[in-house]
């Protein structure tokens, strides 16, 4: 609590700094039975909430000339969260036995032998994998097969093309399930219907145009796909560079491409670990 008043108190300006102090002299002159200091924390941050979320709004309304509706959702629910995170961190001592327990990665398999070898099993959860390779590599194939063998293992994919249509991915699926080559897919219709719906998993491609989605639009679809009782195994991005940056402030033209790349990157790791879920954004050499 001293902790996050301090750092608004030093950036504050006097009036606000005036405020405060008077705010903290009228909880502890109030005649109330508080009954310790739990009392005092919680109407404490009750009003740095209140100041945080005020400070947000305001910076919120140059956000909205710019159309900056994601970073908008950010401010304002980081001003919301202030305070909620009541984790003291990692006690080297206290918590020692923490650093022996066995934790289970539950990965997923690539398919290929080596690459499992390397990895320990493949791709575990909360990982994030990255395809590197030079343009027209096959970097996109690369991850449907990915995709594919974790359908067959009975996982749920989300996979967001940036680039392809939804239904050439889904055909791309298609081929690489069945082994049949993509340019006989029209020919062998219900061959590929017959082979698809004895599948175990559950595939979901979302297509958004290129530069127009940021990781929060991901996170977004992925929350509302949650709430529709979708337990998510995998999500794949096709591909990282062509996400749009959250903040407006980086979506400025000197913006570096290698930069762009690097905070999307940022981005998709976070979210990777946040959710548990294993990760393949793709990217290029």
């Amino acid at each position: 609590m001293a902790t996050i008043v301090r750092s608004e108190f030093e950036t504050a300006n006097e009036v606000t700094r005036t405020q405060i102090r008077d705010y903290f002299a009228r909880v502890y002159a109030s005649s109330t039975d508080v009954d310790g200091a739990e009392h005092i924390k919680e109407v404490s941050l009750d009003f740095c909430r209140k100041q945080k979320l005020k400070s947000a709004m305001l910076k919120c309304v140059g956000l909205i000339k710019n159309s900056s509706f994601d970073e908008i959702s950010k401010t304002i629910n980081d001003a919301l969260n202030l305070g909620s995170d009541n984790d003291a961190g990692y006690d080297y001592i206290i918590d020692f036995e923490k650093r022996f327990q066995i934790k289970s990665r539950n990965p997923v398999s690539t398919g290929w032998q080596q690459v499992d070898s390397i990895s320990r099993g493949g791709l575990g959860s909360g990982e994030l994998g990255v395809c590197i390779a030079p343009t027209g590599a096959g970097k996109s194939m690369a991850l449907v097969h990915l995709g594919a063998q974790a359908i067959q293992e009975g996982k749920t994919v989300v996979h967001y093309t940036l680039e392809l249509a939804d239904t050439v991915v889904a055909t791309r699926y298609d081929s690489c399930i069945t082994g049949i080559p993509l340019t006989n897919t029209f020919a062998n219709k219900d061959k590929i219907y017959d082979a698809i719906k004895e599948v175990e998993g559950h595939l979901i491609v979302k297509e958004y145009p290129t530069k127009s989605a940021t990781t929060k639009t991901i996170e977004n679809h992925l929350e509302k796909l949650v709430r529709r009782g979708h337990d998510i195994g995998m999500v794949i991005v096709d591909y990282a560079d062509l996400l749009r940056p959250v903040s407006a402030q980086r979506e400025r033209r000197e913006m570096s491409w290698s930069q762009s790349t690097k905070n999307s990157g940022a981005c998709l790791k976070s979210m990777a670990a946040q959710s548990g879920r294993h990760l393949k954004p793709t990217g290029v050499a």
